[in-house]
């Protein structure tokens, strides 16, 4: 239930804060005082879009609050949904400012827009001019039918629906693996060529570098020859080379080695380097020996090398890549024997689920049958209040057979609602047919059977706020106190807030707001009275008269308050 609401700064409002009762709350007011800015804020506090055109002019951010109680079942739920025991009361704030940025609050933290949206649709039913429009759309009556079959209707509709996305998960994923197994033979052909193509050359990792090596020898075979030939004579064929000279050192330092620990580890680590430059040279002496030049094995290499470098080209950068390749597309070759076995298992699957998805829409489709003759016994009941008694009510259900968002199967189509499809119809007057709501109903028997319906629907919704937003368009008189009787009985089980034009409805108020313009230095300001009671006569005549109030208008208010205050 809406405790308090707080506007600041949107369009023509500067600031207002309301109150409101937990029954009857009736907004009037001249045409264009502002009454759709109030339900505006509300919107706002509630999740809905907004944009700085919103702003009041000279302002930074216009800013929305509101608090309410919740009921026990809502504050099991909210506390469930934030994790955290709530008190019997939350705090929402919304704020726009003229960079484009809004912000929301749960009781001072900030939220995401779509969680302050989540938590509105369970506090507030906001019914506008709008359902005017939406009742003429067939694709709405079924959530009008399924709205008042409650929880029974729910559970079965979220059970279809589940099993329908299943379902259609199935067939999407069979289907593509049919358009595979279209193109798999030739798909397979190529892959087992590219198995064949690489196994064919055995490659090996580490192998490119191997033959590089090997390659730049043979290419250079002279070169290293001469290089060595010229380092051995350098180190040990000359009288004058450095082995020879190393050696006359060693003389040298031998007799003296034994005088002194320095010396004598200095002359052991000359006797390892000429012992080293022994071997080098034997090194260079035996790779000399085996140096041969073979052109075909060069050939050999190069064309080795070549291979390698074309299977790069194909199939990866470097050889392990390639391998890592070849087990790849051996993996899907593999894998296309199953595809028969996939194949056959999704299509029992299928099958299986279109059996279950036909089980559960019949269900389903009975349930709606059930609920939809006494939904059409209430309707009509209730129009019978609304002066339409003569009016014949109907819910037709036929087999739904196209919707984009379906599928076909076992040669009958499936919605993610259903197996049906939904339309009300209606006679007005007695003797004539049946027809669809769109081919006969005036402005004001939409408008009572749209409130016919939010009447009823009001009964077995668990939303505890239901605003009614100028909703009472074509209705006048007798059928005007009627509505106002009706609302007021919803106040049992809701918190009700109305815009109205109509006098007969507002004398039922619980608590009335008078909505108003006001010019002060030169910026005109909507603003929002609580009535007392003497202000609420005057304001009921007004709506009865018109702008000069006569006191058989104030005599008619009087009368009005006192006959609904006997039927409340």
């Amino acid at each position: 239930m809406l405790k308090e609401l707080f506007i600041e700064d949107l369009a023509l409002i500067e600031r207002i804060s309301l109150e409101f009762s937990p029954g009857l709350n009736i907004f009037t007011g001249e045409t264009g005082a502002g009454k759709t800015l109030i339900i505006g804020g509300l919107n706002l506090l509630l999740g809905e879009r907004g944009d700085t055109s919103l702003i009041r002019v000279g302002a930074k951010t216009c800013r929305v609050e509101g608090i309410f109680f919740l009921t026990p079942p809502l504050k099991n739920f909210f506390s469930h949904l934030f994790e955290e025991d709530l008190s019997d009361e939350i705090f929402l704030a919304r704020t726009i400012s003229q960079d484009g940025k809004s912000r929301s609050y749960l009781n001072g933290r900030p939220i995401p827009l779509n969680l302050l949206h989540q938590i509105g649709e369970k506090l507030v039913d906001i019914h506008g001019q709008h359902e005017h429009q939406v009742i003429l759309k067939t694709s709405s009556h079924l959530d009008y039918l399924d709205s008042y079959g409650g929880k029974e209707i729910a559970t079965l509709k979220n059970q279809f629906f589940l099993t329908f996305q299943e379902t259609k998960k199935i067939q999407k994923e069979l289907f593509n693996l049919k358009e595979a197994e279209k193109n798999r033979e030739r798909e397979e052909e190529l892959l087992k060529f590219q198995i064949e193509d690489i196994e064919r050359a055995q490659l090996q990792e580490g192998e490119e570098e191997e033959l590089k090596k090997e390659r730049d020898v043979l290419r250079n075979l002279e070169k290293i020859h001469l290089a060595l030939a010229k380092a051995i004579q350098l180190i040990s064929e000359d009288a004058f080379s450095s082995l020879e000279q190393l050696r006359q050192a060693e003389k040298e330092l031998s007799p003296i080695a034994n005088y002194d620990q320095r010396i004598e580890e200095s002359y052991l680590k000359l006797k390892e380097v000429i012992f080293t430059c022994q071997e080098i040279c034997s090194s260079f002496r035996d790779y000399i020996e085996r140096l041969e030049f073979d052109p075909n094995r060069l050939e050999e290499l190069e064309s080795r090398l070549n291979l390698i470098e074309l299977l790069k080209k194909k199939y990866g950068q470097s050889i392990p890549e390639i391998l890592a390749y070849l087990d790849k597309i051996k993996r899907e070759v593999a894998s296309f024997k199953d595809f028969v076995g996939k194949i056959a298992f999704l299509e029992e699957e299928l099958k299986s689920n279109g059996q279950k998805l036909k089980r559960l829409g019949e269900g389903l489709s009975l349930k709606r049958k059930e609920v939809a003759r006494d939904f059409e016994s209430k309707v009509e009941s209730e129009l019978k209040l609304l002066d339409m008694g003569n009016t014949q009510f109907k819910v037709s259900l036929s087999q739904e057979n196209s919707n984009g968002e379906g599928i076909f199967l076992q040669d009958k189509f499936f919605s993610p609602t259903g197996i049906d499809k939904i339309e009300f119809l209606i006679s007005p007057n007695k003797g004539e047919p049946l027809k669809p709501l769109s081919k006969i109903a005036s402005g004001g028997e939409i408008s009572r059977i749209v409130l016919a319906l939010k009447i009823i629907l009001g009964e077995v919704d668990q939303i505890p706020t239901l605003i009614f937003d100028e909703i009472d368009v074509g209705i006048g008189g007798k059928t005007a106190s009627m509505v106002g009787r009706l609302l007021s009985n919803l106040c049992q089980n809701h918190q009700v807030i109305c815009v109205t034009h109509l006098p007969q409805i507002a004398s039922f108020a619980d608590r009335h707001f008078y909505i108003f313009k006001e010019e002060e230095v030169k910026r005109t300001k909507t603003k929002v009275k609580l009535l007392n009671e003497e202000e609420r006569v005057k304001e009921i005549a007004r709506m009865l008269s018109g702008a000069k109030i006569l006191e058989t208008s104030l005599k008619h208010a009087r009368q009005l308050i006192q006959v609904a205050k006997r039927a409340s």
